[in-house]
Formats: structure tokens, sequence, C-alpha cells
């Protein structure tokens, strides 16, 4: 019979090493991350495709979650989730299918998240053709899971909230499937980084022409002053 590995010298790889599925994969992955650290700095803790091991001393127990987030835990992204060093189990976890994991997203890794705990397990598809529907939510009650509603949405894509996150998250098909999330606090969807920062310079345009246009008001109020004729003496 073989020995136990000790412990102590129980390797734990940073993640899988397979390479991001493709672009759609990447920005979509890249766009949840991007939400996150905007909306929670520092408050929680997220991370994407990094191992999450859930046995100490067996590295062969874990799951590489495209995105996962953790609840009221400040933000140090680990190389690798050592749950029983960790001690809090994701709130939150993002799978995005592909022709290769989709079938594993489904079966064993919703059993395994089940059994850790994570409340609200999301399945997104970047590619399209691969899940019917491209976004399905599944909510944990007991010990299984059990699918979130989809709303639909009138411009033709679907909603579905996530208790954990209090957010929607909104897809839409098309060549490129479309993810984005929805604050149904203030009514807006979370634009992503390139999005925030287009808006942002926009802003910072207007501003600057109001701004000119401000001077040149005050500039022609101050000229118009000048150029008044003073009231002769013992005229009101």
């Amino acid at each position: 019979m073989a020995e136990p590995v000790p412990l102590a010298a129980a390797v734990y790889p940073e993640s899988d090493g397979k390479p991001v599925e493709s672009k759609q994969h990447y920005e979509a992955a890249r766009y949840v991350m991007g939400v996150f650290h905007a909306r929670f700095g520092d408050s929680a803790d997220y991370a994407s495709n990094h191992g999450l091991y859930y046995k100490e001393g067996n590295p062969r127990k874990v799951v590489v979650p495209d995105v996962y987030w953790v609840a009221d835990k400040p933000y140090h992204m680990p190389p690798t989730y050592l749950l029983w060093e960790e001690g809090r189990v994701p709130n939150f976890v993002l799978e995005l299918a592909s022709a290769s994991t989709k079938q594993r997203d489904a079966g064993k890794k919703r059993k395994i998240y089940a059994r850790l705990g994570v409340k609200d397990y999301f399945r997104f598809d970047p590619v399209g053709g691969l899940m019917t529907p491209g976004l399905q939510g599944l909510r944990l009650n007991g010990s299984k899971y059990e699918p979130v509603p989809a709303v639909p949405l009138v411009n033709g894509g679907s909603s579905v909230y996530s208790a954990e996150l209090k957010l929607d998250l909104r897809a839409w098909d098309g060549p490129v499937p479309k993810l984005r999330f929805y604050d149904p606090a203030t009514g807006r969807l979370l634009p992503s980084e390139a999005e925030a920062r287009l808006a942002a310079e926009r802003n910072a345009d207007e501003l600057v022409r109001a701004n000119a246009a401000l001077r040149e008001q005050l500039a022609a109020a101050e000229a118009a002053a000048r150029g008044a004729t003073p009231p002769a003496a013992g005229e009101p």
C-alpha cells in the first residue's frame, strides 16, 4: 500500500495549466473581474482561473472556477485558494462554457460546488451554441441546486438574479453573446472597464467644453460692464 503524502509535502498548483479557451472567454472573465474590482474593491475576494483546493493533503481534490467571489473577505487573490486556510467557501461562482468543459460544469463541478456550499452557481456561454439558454443560474437550497428563473428582456436578452451579488446577470445572443451585470437598485447596466473609461473621457470633454463656455460668458459680461457709460451727475 502506498504511503500517504505528508500534508507539508503536498504541492498545490496555481491553476490547471490549460490556456484560455477563446478571446470571448477571456473578455467575459475580464469584464466580470473588472466589475468586481470597481464595485467591491478590497471589501471582497475574487479571482479568475485559480485552483480551489478543498481537501488538505490531496492536490487532486481541486476545481478551477473561471471566476469566483467571496463576500466580506478582504481582497488578496491568493495564487491558490486553500479552503482549509481561507476558511470561507466562495459565495458565487461563474463558469464559462466550452466544448471541452460544459459537461463537467453541468455535472461533476455542480456536485462539488453544492457539496462545498457555494450559494450561487452561474454558467454562461460566451461563444454561443453550447448551452440553451446561454445564461443559467442556480441557487443552493439545502444540499441541492435549484434553477433561478430567467426573466426575458424586451430586446431579446434574458436576466437572472444573483442573491449573493445582489445583481442581475444579463445576456444577449448574437454573433458574440454579451454578458453584463445590471444593478436593480440604480436601474443601470454596469460597464466594462473600457466602457467606463470611455464614459469618463466623454464626461471630461463635456466638462472642458462647459468650462470654456462659462469663461466666454464671464469675459463677455466683464467686457460689457467695462464698456457701459456711467450715469451723469444728478441722473437717477
